[in-house]
């Protein structure tokens, strides 16, 4: 009853509900002050509070922090209530650096109207005013009536991804670019200088990458498409990117809460290996063919990259080892090499890149050529299992040719014979140079020349061992074609200077007589 007089209510439930916790807040004999009752349950953890009224005799009010500001202008207050005989008060301003640290710039002051000009807003983007007052006679103090700073304000940046966004790719292939634009606005009255953006790459084991970017000022209201590139060569697997404009408050900022943006990506990696062709005078030898002392050697490196060209030398790596088994790597500044990397305006078509090489051999015998090649991801052309002398560094792709430095020709042999349509010849060249002068007599039995092939009728003759590139048809010089039978056949062959080119011993030559062989047509 006695608590029911003060106002309380649940205090008469507790008969029915047994032992509960129970908190009652009230003010004595005072129906004004809100009376706070509180029943809990036995397991339940409750915290009550209540605010109790009263006179004091000092006080402090404290301001929201004021700014940012690019300077500082004046600061006006007012007090109410003001007793000079038992009355004190004063202001505090406190400045705030922009690592958020607090100083105390003005104590103890009472000026109503104040020049804050003096105050360096770069040092102290921000305030805090403290008013403090006290009355310890009759605990009324004087109460702040208004307080007004005046500042120039600074500017507000904000990601818009509304405004504009474009991602190129979430996934993309190793050496594909990132491209990202994205828009940023100025939301304020006042300008910006040029924007400072930081761009942080972080991939799946957390290594950070940073990329520092200024762009153009951005005015008051205006909006700006910041966009962004970045090479993925050396890149593999998922990736973070977090665009923070502004960073570090290179230029002060309202706020930077709206200044950070992030999003993701995958980088496929580069996996397969490049393909190599290799050449001799345009055509692909057999290991341990002839060919010319002289040869015009084309390595050809594809890759199926689209975005990393062949385009160093570092990729490529080319050795010989000579008959007399010196051994001699083959250097790009040599002037017998010529280096040509992918073009990298057409790599959606072909990424190659090609080594030719002019060497002039001098020594007769078996060659060996060692080539490793490498895309500019690293992927090896092959295995790697040849490996020369102590040197660290496999090659993955070797070929031999024989060289035979004196210029000479086999005696030719005609395929197929007999032959009824038409037959081609087969013929060994040695030496650098094929013949100035070069033709195919075919003669009768009885020794009448009826035809004279020349290389304008066969195809130019190369270094090596070669069928002619094109077949005679067994007619005359007429265009009449030729009876069945057997006929003769003989080679001339000479060099620029006149003099015969010497005969290069094969096994066919049992099948010759004075330099004659037979052939046979039969329609």
């Amino acid at each position: 009853q006695v608590l029911a007089a003060q106002g309380a209510t649940l205090v008469q439930d507790l008969p029915q509900l047994g032992a509960r916790p129970y908190s009652l807040f009230f003010r004595k004999d005072d129906p004004s002050y809100p009376v706070q009752e509180t029943i809990a349950e036995l397991d339940e953890l409750t915290q009550q509070s209540s605010a109790v009224a009263g006179n004091w005799f000092t006080g402090t009010v404290g301001s929201t922090l004021i700014g940012p500001a690019k300077s500082w202008q004046y600061l006006h207050w007012q007090v109410d209530g003001y007793e000079p005989a038992t009355d004190q008060y004063f202001l505090q301003i406190e400045g705030i650096r922009p690592d958020g640290s607090d100083t105390l710039l003005i104590d103890q002051l009472l000026q109503a109207d104040t020049s804050l000009q003096e105050l360096d807003a770069a040092l102290y983007p921000q305030l805090r005013l403290i008013y403090d007052s006290e009355d310890q006679t009759f605990k009324t103090p004087p109460h702040l009536d208004r307080w007004r700073v005046t500042y120039e304000g600074v500017p507000e940046a904000a990601l818009h991804p509304f405004g504009y966004l474009d991602l190129k790719a979430d996934t993309l292939q190793q050496g594909d670019p990132l491209e990202l634009a994205l828009a940023v606005e100025n939301l304020s009255e006042y300008d910006m200088d040029s924007l400072l953006f930081r761009f942080l790459l972080q991939d799946g084991a957390n290594n950070e990458t940073e990329i520092f970017q200024r762009y153009r000022p951005l005015p008051a209201g205006d909006t700006l498409v910041a966009r962004f590139t970045t090479d993925t060569r050396g890149m593999a697997g998922h990736f973070q990117l977090t665009v923070e404009v502004n960073p570090d408050q290179d230029q002060p900022e309202q706020t930077h809460a709206n200044n950070v943006g992030i999003t993701s990506f995958f980088v496929r990696p580069d996996g397969r290996n490049p393909l190599v062709d290799v050449t001799f005078d345009g055509v692909h030898i057999l290991d341990g063919d002839l060919v010319s002392a002289s040869p015009h050697i084309v390595v050809a490196v594809d890759d199926e990259n689209e975005f990393l060209e062949l385009a160093d030398t570092s990729l490529f790596r080319l050795l010989l080892v000579y008959p007399d088994q010196s051994v001699r790597p083959v250097y790009f500044s040599d002037p017998a090499v010529g280096f040509f990397p992918a073009d990298p305006g057409t790599l959606d078509k072909r990424n190659r890149a090609t080594i030719e090489y002019h060497p002039e051999f001098t020594q007769d015998g078996l060659y060996h050529l060692y080539l490793a090649a490498a895309d500019a991801s690293g992927n090896e052309s092959g295995d790697l299992n040849y490996f020369i002398n102590s040197d660290e560094f496999g090659y993955d792709y070797k070929i031999s040719f024989r060289v035979i430095t004196k210029s000479s020709i086999s005696h030719l042999l005609n395929y197929p014979n007999p032959f009824s349509t038409s037959t081609r010849f087969v013929y060994t060249l040695t030496g650098s140079e094929p013949p100035a002068y070069f033709k195919i007599q075919i003669l009768t039995v009885s020794g009448r020349i009826v035809r004279e092939l020349t290389q304008a009728d066969l195809g130019l003759l190369r270094i090596g061992t070669h069928q002619t590139d094109l077949a005679w048809d067994g007619t005359d010089e007429f265009g009449d074609r030729l009876a069945n039978g057997v006929y003769l056949y003989r080679v001339v062959a000479r060099k620029a200077n006149g003099e015969n080119i010497d005969n290069y011993a094969t096994d066919a030559d049992q099948f010759f007589r004075k330099g004659f062989g037979k052939l046979v047509i039969i329609r």
